[in-house]
């Protein structure tokens, strides 16, 4: 690999906080952490942590189940068990870890951990979709996506790292993460809008603050109205990316994901 072609994590976080931000980005967002939230922060943690410990349980039981000679439709129901628990096992694996990182060097500006947790949630999406190709030194090149959701594996924007998952083949646990310079180029163009103004948000991030204003009312349409509506009202939004806006806890109430009358 050309190292020289490539900036590092900590870089391709930088200049995408000031293509979101502008004048607001003040460089020690890496650093930031909440103003009395490290408690939330290791609570969080730990509500994760004792989740996965009963979905472990559960799925031993599952397996004990399938020792006693169960009768084919109680097999077909463990394993449609197993699978939700391997999905939800999955899914707060990848909430672990890509909780964010505070230490006792960090800075307490709550402001600057909000910024923070946008732009790292931006990147960690567009590693998760191609849009950026992350990449391990000296491990060349893998797929973010197959490892997020694995146990102890760790990305550090700061500094520019990623922690590999325990008992696996390879060359060292610890590597620089490095982004192709042309790769990170090409992307920040949708933050260049001929009305970008400084501080304004991605295509995704104006559509979650949309759609939170949307939901303080009564629900208008489906879920595809919105979109349409979305991606008219958002140059650069993608149907994908509007999906994934759209299913995050934090957006709509969860009765508007349900199918079904309007009103």
């Amino acid at each position: 690999m050309d190292i020289q072609g490539q900036y590092s994590l900590l870089q391709v976080f930088d200049l995408t906080g000031r293509a979101m931000f502008g004048s607001e980005w003040r460089g020690t967002e890496a650093i930031a952490a909440p103003v009395n939230g490290r408690d939330d922060l290791r609570e969080s943690q730990q509500r994760i942590e004792n989740r996965l410990l009963r979905l472990r349980q559960e799925d031993r039981r599952l397996g004990e189940e399938v020792k006693s000679n169960p009768s084919e439709a109680e097999r077909k129901q463990i394993g449609i068990e197993s699978a939700q628990i391997w999905e939800e096992r999955d899914r707060l694996r990848q909430e672990l870890n890509s909780l964010p990182e505070v230490s006792v060097s960090s800075i307490e500006d709550s402001e600057a951990f909000t910024r923070r947790t946008i732009v790292e949630k931006e990147l960690r999406n567009a590693f998760r979709d191609r849009d950026l190709d992350l990449w391990f030194y000296p491990n060349e090149h893998l797929s973010y996506s197959e490892l997020e959701s694995r146990p102890h594996f760790g990305l550090s924007f700061a500094l520019s790292i990623v922690v590999f998952p325990m008992r696996q083949n390879y060359q060292s646990r610890r590597c620089a993460a490095l982004v192709s310079k042309a790769n990170v180029h090409n992307w920040l163009d949708r933050f260049s809008g001929n009305e970008a103004q400084p501080g304004e948000l991605s295509p995704a991030e104006k559509c979650r603050v949309w759609l939170r204003k949307s939901a303080k009312g009564k629900k208008q349409m489906e879920k595809a109205g919105y979109r349409s509506e979305a991606l008219t009202k958002f140059p650069g939004l993608s149907a994908r990316a509007f999906d994934r806006v759209w299913a995050d806890d934090d957006t709509v109430p969860t009765a508007w994901k349900k199918s079904g009358p309007i009103g």
